[in-house]
């Protein structure tokens, strides 16, 4: 029996994800219980100030407000340093815990593992150099990728070991960074359309072949599948069943806003009838959510 802890951890820079930060976080915990002891989980959220619904038995650690670039950062250099238990589940709050009863000891076998995702990274002597988001080009390949050819997986909610945590300062791993887009913007901001330091590509695309070369592990597709889900047409096309499904990662699409109710925040679907008949929605409410739609998407 496996005796291996747990923190649930999420991380953000901006005070307003704060307060769903701490729903994924009391989510998961509630539903981990299901499989792992309390004793054997810990709870921290990192964020400029403490929402107001979070209890006791999540840490708070503050820090300074900062973007999703520095989250990067964050990440791949520091989190490792407020960790102190075997593994991080990292969490969000567009993606958490669904059902605690698919947890399996088996995920404590890989330094990384993340929903997969359709899209691959070429990576060549360990430096980006393409990402293609091509589906029907990634399903023609999948059984057999072209070499320096990755398959990524999501971040906003994987499962990490500790020494994965440290491992860009255990490597001396550089993070190589683009040149931002030209400036566009009034008041003047900083963004990428170049996806290469993306925390979660860099770590199983960008660098998986010197991180694996180093012994750490990273799951293969069909752990992934079961451990998480982002792309709907990903495990359709596999015949992945989503009821199996131990978490999900939402990309904004979804966010809690409660411990079990959800907000949809992008048009899934044209009508009422239809965002019931997603199935998304229907392994949602399977497991006890509510939803709250906003009339622009009725």
């Amino acid at each position: 029996m496996s005796n291996q802890t747990i923190t649930i951890v999420s991380l953000t820079g901006h005070q307003d994800y704060a307060q769903g930060s701490s729903y994924a976080i009391q989510r998961s915990y509630q539903e981990l219980q299901k499989k792992i002891p309390a004793e054997r989980l810990r709870c921290l959220l990192i964020s400029p100030e403490r929402p107001k619904d979070c209890p006791d038995y999540i840490l708070h650690r503050s820090c300074k407000p900062f973007s999703y670039f520095e989250y990067n950062i964050f990440m791949l250099y520091s989190l490792g340093q407020l960790i102190d238990t075997d593994f991080a589940l990292v969490v969000q709050n567009d993606g958490w815990v669904i059902d605690g009863n698919n947890w399996d000891n088996d995920f404590f076998n890989y330094d990384f593992i993340g929903a997969p995702y359709p899209a691959l990274v070429k990576a060549v002597n360990n430096q980006f150099c393409e990402y293609k988001r091509d589906i029907p080009y990634w399903y023609a390949n999948k059984d057999n990728l072209p070499t320096d050819h990755y398959e990524n997986q999501n971040g906003g909610f994987s499962l990490r070991s500790k020494r994965l945590l440290n491992v860009m300062r255990e490597l001396d791993l550089s993070l190589e960074i683009k040149a931002p887009d030209l400036i566009n913007t009034e008041p003047a901001e900083l963004k990428w359309t170049h996806v290469g330091h993306f925390e979660d590509l860099f770590l199983t695309g960008v660098k998986r072949k010197q991180l694996e070369q180093a012994g750490l592990n990273i799951a293969p597709r069909d752990v992934a599948l079961r451990f998480s889900i982002e792309h709907l047409g990903m495990h359709t096309l596999l015949h992945a069943p989503l009821e199996k499904n131990f978490g999900c990662h939402f990309s904004s699409t979804f966010t809690l806003v409660g411990v079990n109710k959800v907000r949809i925040n992008k048009r899934i679907a044209h009508s009422q009838q239809e965002i019931v008949e997603n199935p998304l929605v229907q392994i949602l409410l399977k497991n006890g959510f509510q939803f709250i739609v906003p009339q622009s998407l009725i």
